[in-house]
């Protein structure tokens, strides 16, 4: 079980030139009920409760890992437990994500458009059967375990370290990777189709040798 220093960690939101500050682990999910889309919701270290985010709003953190540095010291932010994203692509706004590490289960069950995901680590990011995710970046960013995306989504992958990327029901689902180094997990690597990978280190790991030795499919292409 984790244990959460309440004293220290708040959230601070900005919503058309009003500060409002929030306290203790639950503050970012004070802080997110009140935001309206277009806020800005800023963390401090610390662990915070996971809150589904249904609103566009730009969530910055100090960071997704220890920093020891003399001069710009700091702990991570940590985004503790389970949580899902659901954000209308009917809205101007968009949804951005920064200096976060996310412990659980990012899982989004509709459309997501236009998104920035920037130095955060993910342990898990799923795009389940019906939802869409297009126009969508992960820049300087670790998923750890897997990422999964369905039908009619199209993601940018960029300076980012990606573990076990999967696309099921694969029409016009396109993933871009520049700069990363992908891992896939044995059979895996032929299930991500239209793929485009440029200056990219890309490893199978599998239980066997005919796992291990899966190249991409010919609808992808990998250049240097």
């Amino acid at each position: 079980a984790m244990s959460f220093a309440q004293s220290s960690m708040l959230a601070t939101l900005s919503h058309d030139g009003e500060i409002s500050v929030y306290y203790g682990a639950s503050a970012l999910c004070s802080a997110m009920e009140a935001a309206e889309n277009g806020d800005a919701i800023t963390l401090s270290s610390g662990q915070f409760y996971a809150v589904d985010i249904t609103k566009a709003v730009v969530l910055r953190g100090a960071g997704m890992s220890v920093n020891t540095d003399s001069i710009n010291s700091h702990e991570s932010t940590i985004i503790q437990g389970d949580f899902k994203i659901d954000v209308s692509d009917s809205i101007e706004s968009r949804l951005i994500m920064e200096g976060l590490y996310v412990s659980g289960h990012i899982s989004s069950l509709h459309n997501l458009k236009n998104a920035q995901f920037l130095k955060c680590r993910f342990e898990s990011f799923s795009v389940y059967t019906g939802g869409i995710i297009t126009n969508t970046s992960f820049i300087h960013c670790r998923i750890c375990d897997d990422y999964t995306q369905s039908s009619d989504s199209y993601v940018y992958f960029i300076n980012s370290l990606v573990c076990d990327p999967i696309q099921y029901f694969t029409q016009n689902s396109f993933m871009e990777f520049d700069n990363c180094f992908v891992k896939f997990d044995g059979e895996n690597v032929t299930s991500v189709q239209n793929a485009y990978y440029k200056n990219c280190i890309l490893q199978t790991v599998g239980n066997s040798s005919s796992e291990y030795y899966k190249t991409i499919p010919t609808n992808s292409t990998a250049y240097t």
